[in-house]
């Protein structure tokens, strides 16, 4: 009867240091979104990108005290003009156009890995890479032509995949609330319309807190 006391005793602490050792964590983060748009040499199209803006809420469960994993959900604004420059131009023409607007909203779903690379009792260290699938969400898409005239247009693809690479630093304000900085660098494996023929890239620098719950 000993033997069991000691052997449920046992147990219970391997659990109780597994539960401490394996965290979820949840991450609250903005960041400003600058991209690049480029259609490619010889082209009669050229882009004009503004700044956007990254909103994500991310929870990370850690397997081992050095490796994360994680997922969640970012909506990630884009917003850019698009110049056309037809050499043999006929002003008036309705069926030339002269500049596309968009704005759009894709809901982002990563999934990323880090490895602390620094852990100290208030400063964490982490590379990190993952995957993303972004699906639009909003659109707002107008093409004005030669002759003035404003009509709708439907340019963006509704699905897009990229890859990211990034470096977080965590900064421990308590055993459950921290400080995050984070720049990304996303790679897209696809053109996010059909006007252009690059692959855009895109680079944030996330800001936000982290609990530990």
């Amino acid at each position: 009867m000993k033997n069991l006391f000691v052997l449920i005793a046992l147990v219970c602490c391997t659990i109780n240091s597994a539960a401490q050792d394996h965290k979820w964590s949840l991450n609250v983060l903005a960041s400003p979104n600058v991209y690049s748009l480029k259609v490619g040499q010889f082209s009669s199209r050229e882009y004009r990108s503004n700044l956007g803006l990254s909103l994500a809420s991310e929870i990370y469960f850690s397997p081992h005290p050095k490796i994360q994993i994680g997922t969640g959900f970012h909506a990630k604004r884009w917003a850019y003009e698009v110049d056309y420059d037809y050499v043999f131009r006929n002003p008036g023409d309705p069926s030339i156009p002269r500049t596309t607007s968009v704005k759009a909203t894709y809901i982002e779903i990563p999934i990323n890995i880090r490895y602390h690379v620094i852990r100290r009792e208030k400063l964490n260290v982490a590379p990190s890479l993952g995957f993303s699938t972004s699906i639009l969400a909003n659109a707002k898409e107008h093409t004005t032509y030669e002759n003035d005239l404003t009509i709708a247009s439907n340019y963006l693809h509704p699905l897009t995949y990229s890859a990211n690479a990034g470096m977080a630093a965590t900064y421990h304000l308590n055993p459950d609330l921290s400080l995050i900085l984070e720049p990304r660098f996303n790679y897209y494996l696809s053109t996010i319309d059909e006007l252009s023929w690059i692959n855009p890239t895109a680079f944030q620098v996330f800001v936000g807190v982290a609990y530990e719950l």
